[in-house]
This record gives C-alpha cells, sequence and structure tokens, in this order.
C-alpha cells in the first residue's frame, strides 16, 4: 500500500484527540529527548498519515509545506504510543527540490509481524533518481535496515519480499536517447535476520534478437 502527499490529507489541523482513541483523553506528542512536538510536522503543512499494524502502535506521517510544485519543506515521522503519550522514534527532513517528492508503503519485510515503512524520496527529475529506504520498527524504536539511491529503478513489497526493478542494457535502437535500454531486471531480496540477500534474478530484453544471459545485448550472430 502506498500513500502519497495529496493521496490523503486528513487531519489538517492539530487533532484534539489520538487518532487511535478518539474519546480519550488528549495524549501528549514529544520527541525522544522529552521535548513537546506538534504531531503531525508543521501546523500549515499538508500530510499523509497510515498505522502501521503491530505492538507497539505506530503512526507514520510524512508532511509537506508549499504546494505539488515547489515544496518549501517536507518531512517524515514515526510515532510510537508509549501509555498516555506518543514519542517521535524517528524524524527526518527530506529534499526540497522542486517537483521533489516523498511516498511510504507500508509492509512486513523483515517477518517480525510488524509493517515496516518502504520510503520513497523522489528527486523530481525525469529520470525517477531518489533515495529507498526501509524503516523496521522495533521495540527500543526503529532501524534502518536498507537503503538504496539509484535512478529508473522501481522497489516493491510484496509478499514479504522485496523487489527491486532496474534497467540493463544498451539501448537497441540507433541513435537512441536517454531513457532508453534493453530490458529490465528484477532482483527478489529476502531478509534473512541481518540484511536482504539477493534469492533470485530474472532479466527480460525488452527485443529477441537481445540476449539476458549477456545484459541485453544483442546476439552474436
Amino acid at each position: 500500500m502506498s500513500i502519497g502527499l495529496g493521496v490523503l490529507l486528513e487531519l489538517r489541523s492539530e487533532p484534539s484527540r489520538s487518532p487511535e482513541q478518539p474519546h480519550a483523553a488528549e495524549p501528549s506528542w514529544r520527541f525522544a529527548d522529552g521535548r513537546p512536538a506538534h504531531p503531525y510536522g508543521p501546523r500549515d503543512a499538508e500530510r499523509a498519515i497510515i498505522r502501521l499494524r503491530g505492538a507497539p502502535s505506530t503512526l507514520a506521517v510524512v508532511w509537506r509545506t508549499g504546494d505539488a510544485e515547489l515544496a518549501t519543506g517536507q518531512g517524515l515521522i514515526l510515532w510510537r504510543r508509549a501509555a498516555d503519550s506518543w514519542r517521535a522514534v524517528y524524524s527526518r527532513r527530506l529534499n526540497r527540490r522542486k517537483y521533489a517528492h516523498a511516498r511510504i508503503y507500508k509492509a512486513d519485510l523483515t517477518g517480525d509481524g510488524r509493517q515496516d515503512v518502504l520510503l520513497e524520496e523522489d528527486q523530481g527529475g525525469t529520470a525517477a533518481c531518489g533515495t529507498w529506504r526501509v524503516l523496521a520498527p522495533e521495540a527500543a524504536g526503529v532501524r534502518q535496515v536498507f537503503r538504496r539511491s539509484s535512478c529508473e529503478t522501481w522497489y516493491t513489497a510484496r509478499n514479504g519480499t522485496l523487489l527491486v526493478n532496474e534497467p540493463v542494457g544498451p539501448c537497441p535502437q540507433t541513435g537512441g536517447a536517454i531513457h532508453c535500454f534493453g530490458g529490465r531486471r528484477l532482483h527478489r531480496l529476502k531478509w534473512n535476520g541481518e540484511r536482504f540477500e539477493r534469492t533470485s534474478t530474472r532479466v527480460t530484453c525488452y527485443r529477441d534478437n537481445l540476449d539476458p544471459r549477456n545484459q541485453c545485448r544483442r546476439r552474436q550472430a
């Protein structure tokens, strides 16, 4: 499941109740060092909010100030419920380039029964360059267990597996321009308890005369 800013823009003003217990007394919201915090980023920000399944309760909030074309500020906050308060266990300001955006996807990629966050930070260019992270909630907080920067590459969470779909091979068309490749290479990554390891790779070339065993280059006559 993915949620990007502009898709779920709820709670635009400061809530008076906990989003998980709307009829309960208002909890306190604090940073890890105890300082008071506004729960959903700057007060004038748009935000997308999701709940992550698994104990303890965790909220993921992506916020943005400015407009869709030029964000003046973007960030991600992960909140952990503890008794009558919420604590920020992860906070990160994201890039502010023109057309840059952030998306969060939720899935259990580490196999511990808790939903993790797959964070996409797109730089906003035509080559889909950016950085992808997997943030795993743990008993003591949140741990970054995966980070990769790339272009023209797509990352997907499916059935506990991290799929990485990347371009492969030179452009087969004479005079081919940018964003042209011989095919795509799909890696399947699984968490082994310490890191993500590749379990399989499949190469698909765009033309029959390209060899998937040779980086989608032209087959030898």
